[in-house]
């Protein structure tokens, strides 16, 4: 069924006559009568019929209205759901990070986003440095988030600013440590529990060989709580403090040596992004790139 036909016959039976639509639809008469006829003709039924100078709906041109007034409807609707996806306005964004470590990075970037696109909606995976970076190559995701830099031409990116590590433990831990900044030193005789693939992991095995990692964790929250029950001092970053304010934790910033860490947002730069997605990176909120 042609649905510019469908548009002429709507047209023709709201103004009436053949005249007043063809005027409407900024078209001659001539070939608007011989369009509705060409209709009638491929539907095998009579549509219209002449009334003096107005024209009248059939029995059958009654039912074909209805359904007629529906099916445009919905026509329109899909096209403008269809323009909605194609600008970006609509769809799902899926983001993947290493678990924690995107908590207090991805709140605050969807709340600046979603009050610009209040339509569009979040799929958030979160897993391991490796698992994030796999479901990165195999478009399951459209974004990734992990706390290291990838150095490969595939890949656009952005980094965030370099933060301190923060050492979080118990208060029992803490005795005879100053209230300002730490060195490494101070909780190198301490159960620790690191993270994974991270400087502050790496300079502590380097140096201070003889130190008891009772724990290596990829899931800030997972580290901040055992730290929390007391088995043993973990080494964050200080936005994770916006994770877990759990009043059994203290902390102490590491100075000595100043080591810093920063998460990375990646996407694949020769893989076409949606526009929702192309929408989402743009909409990074600059503040956090200036913390």
């Amino acid at each position: 069924m042609d649905l510019k036909k469908l548009r002429y016959f709507l047209a023709v039976v709201e103004e009436g006559q053949i005249t007043k639509a063809a005027r409407r639809l900024h078209m001659a008469q001539p070939p608007l009568t011989h369009q509705i006829k060409v209709f009638e003709q491929e539907l095998g039924v009579q549509l219209l019929e002449k009334a003096g100078r107005q024209v009248r709906l059939t029995k059958a041109g009654c039912a074909l209205r209805d359904r007629a007034e529906h099916i445009l409807n919905i026509v329109d609707v899909t096209e403008k759901e269809l323009k909605a996806f194609g600008d970006g306005l609509q769809g799902t964004v899926s983001v993947g990070s290493v678990a924690g470590w995107g908590l207090s990075l991805l709140p605050e970037w969807i709340r600046v986003f979603h009050a610009a696109y209040p339509d569009v909606t979040f799929n958030l995976f979160e897993g391991t440095s490796t698992r994030t970076k796999e479901l990165l190559d195999n478009g399951v995701i459209d974004i990734a988030v992990v706390p290291f830099a990838i150095d490969d031409k595939r890949y656009g990116s952005f980094q965030l600013p370099a933060e301190p590590m923060v050492a979080a433990m118990q208060a029992k831990w803490a005795d005879g440590l100053p209230p300002g900044g730490i060195g490494v030193a101070a909780i190198a005789d301490k159960p620790l529990i690191l993270p994974r693939m991270t400087k502050i992991t790496d300079y502590i095995t380097k140096y201070f060989p003889d130190a008891k990692i009772f724990c290596r964790h990829e899931d800030i929250r997972s580290m901040l709580t055992l730290a929390a029950c007391g088995l043993g001092v973990t080494v964050v970053p200080r936005s994770a403090l916006r994770i877990n304010r759990d009043p059994e934790l203290v902390y102490r910033v590491i100075e000595r040596p100043p080591i810093t860490t920063t998460a990375n947002v990646f996407w694949i730069k020769n893989r076409p992004l949606s526009s929702v997605a192309g929408n989402f990176i743009a909409a990074f909120p600059g503040e956090l790139l200036r913390q």
